[in-house]
Formats: structure tokens, sequence, C-alpha cells
């Protein structure tokens, strides 16, 4: 006899219903935010317990590397929940993060020294003897960087390209879909008000459901990557 799976859940099951389908949602945000919690510890045990001057300040922008990893893994949880029916958000999350955390540290790695070189230049402004305007370009070009990093992080996620290649696709995307890049704006502004009104932990405890929120927007921009500059995508062309 041969037996048939419904690719819908049968009555009773999880998903159900409305009270069904909003568990389904809850339990998937909430192991996919525990996840990144945890995969964060490095960034949240650097920023709690070094001091914020001299190299240190380095060295914690550095330990952040967990973050766009942890935010990596939440991307690809995200996306290989949206194909299922029955959550396993918890083994996604961490299927990604084995899978991506690696790639991600490499492509991310040359943001963050220079965001790092900066931040210990502006934390030292004094002795540096840098005018306010000059810090105000420095930071500028920090938050450039960061903004890059976060689309280097989703599309190292999603592709396999040298890191150099990550950097120009990633530059070159955010002209090329302004949208999606109000969009990452937006986030990176309202992280940074987060953190300015409560602390990095909350933000922490948000990366999971940023990550969703950031997916969402950042489709158009991997659609593009895809039809143009993979193989995959110029085989499906007409």
């Amino acid at each position: 006899m041969t037996s048939v799976t419904s690719a819908e859940p049968l009555p009773g099951e999880l998903g159900r219903g409305p009270l069904g389908r909003a568990s389904v949602v809850l339990h998937r945000y909430a192991a996919i935010s525990l996840g990144c919690v945890l995969a964060s510890l490095p960034a949240a045990a650097g920023a709690l317990l070094l001091p914020w001057e001299g190299l240190a300040v380095l060295l914690i922008v550095l330990l952040t590397g967990s973050v766009a990893a942890a935010l990596s893994a939440a991307l690809a949880a995200w996306r290989d929940e949206a194909r299922t029916v029955h959550p396993e958000p918890w083994s996604a999350f961490w299927r990604g993060w084995r899978r991506n955390a690696v790639d991600v540290l490499r492509a991310v790695a040359p943001g963050l020294v220079v965001v790092g070189i900066v931040s210990v230049t502006v934390v030292n402004i004094g002795g540096a003897g840098i005018g306010p305007g000059y810090a105000w370009l420095l930071l500028g070009i920090a938050g450039v960087t960061t903004l890059i990093g976060i689309r280097v992080t989703v599309l190292a996620t999603m592709f396999a390209f040298r890191t150099r290649d990550l950097w120009r696709l990633a530059a070159f995307t955010l002209f090329r879909v302004p949208r999606a890049t109000v969009a990452l704006l937006a986030m990176v502004i309202c992280a940074v008000g987060l953190v300015w009104i409560t602390n990095e932990a909350a933000l922490l405890a948000l990366v999971g459901v940023l990550a969703r929120w950031l997916l969402h927007h950042e489709r158009p921009v991997i659609d593009l990557v895809r039809d143009q500059f993979t193989l995959e995508g110029q085989a499906s062309a007409p």
C-alpha cells in the first residue's frame, strides 16, 4: 500500500486554525531568537566585560563577528522554515550556523577591521588630536561599512562567492536596489536607537526578529544577484 503524506497539517495538528498558526509563529520566533542569543555570547561577553577604551574597543568590535554568524544562521533558519509545515526552527538555526559561520566570519572580517580601527580612533579622539569634523567623517565611514557588511552577511548566507566579490556585490546593490537599502538603513537606525535607549542585550534578544524582517526586505537583492550573477539565474533566463 502506498502512503500519501499531505503537505497541509491534518485536523488537530499543530498549525491548524488561528491558534495553531499563532503557536507555530511564536515557536519559530522564540527558538530562533534564543539561538541568536546563545550564538552571540562572545560579543555580549566582550561588551560587558571589556573596558570601552584603547585597543579593547577593537577586540569588542571583532567579537561582533559572532553576531554576524548568528544573523546568518537566523536568515538560513527563516529561509528553511518557510518551506516546511512542521517547524523545526531550533535544528534549522544550528544547521545554518554550522554551515555558514566560518564563511560569514571570513566575509565580514575586512569590515570589522575597518569599523574597529575607526572605533578606536573615535574613542581616543582627544589623544589622537583630531577635530570633531574628522571624527564625524570616520563615523560616516563606519556606518556605510556596517551597512554594506550586513548585506555581505545576507549574500554570504545565500551564495558562495569570494569575499571580495561579496563586498563588490553588496556595494553595487546599495544603489541598484534602493528600496531594500532604505529598509536596511531603517533597521540599522532602529537597532542603534534600541541600544541607545536600553542596552546591547535587548538588541541580541531581537536579532531573530530582525532577521525575519531583513530577509523579507532583502529578497529583491537576493533575486537580483541570483538572476544576474549565478549560473542558476543565467540558465533560467529566457
